[in-house]
């Protein structure tokens, strides 16, 4: 009786002491919460392989921002909503889904807890020609 009993205690103690780890996708999706406004964009068009343009915006505070919240999202245009989803976020992955089948990933990249960068790459073909975009959105936490 007093083995069980032992067994039971030391069973209790062990449980009870257990908390549930975060993984990195809870610790990640945590720390995102909240807005974070667009403040540069670098972006590099191709077509067939050679730079048709390149260059770097700068954005107010205010113009275009995205709002995490729980694992929803929220986009918005110069104030206005633009677009809604869910979202889910690895290490260094941000999938974006809007619904219907529209489903964005891409790269992301935390440089601090109030700045990240998304970066998106993406080809089409029209004909003969291939044109190549690649960015990188940089967001800061407001």
């Amino acid at each position: 009786m007093k083995k069980a009993l032992l067994i039971a205690f030391v069973a209790i103690t062990v449980l009870a002491g257990c908390k549930k780890d975060d993984g990195p996708s809870d610790k990640l999706s945590e720390s995102i919460q909240g807005r974070w406004d667009l403040t540069k964009e670098y972006y590099l068009d191709k077509k067939n392989g050679t730079k048709t343009a390149e260059g770097t915006e700068n954005y107010d505070i205010g113009y275009y921002y995205i709002v995490f919240s729980g694992n929803n999202f929220k986009i918005y245009d110069g104030g206005q909503l633009e677009d809604e989803g869910t979202f889910t976020i690895s290490s260094n992955e941000i999938t974006l889904d809007y619904g219907a089948g529209d489903i964005d990933k891409n790269p992301i990249e935390f440089k601090s807890n109030s700045e990240f960068v998304v970066k998106n790459t993406s080809s089409t073909k029209q004909g003969a020609d291939t044109y190549d975009y690649y960015s990188e959105e940089t967001f800061k936490k407001n």
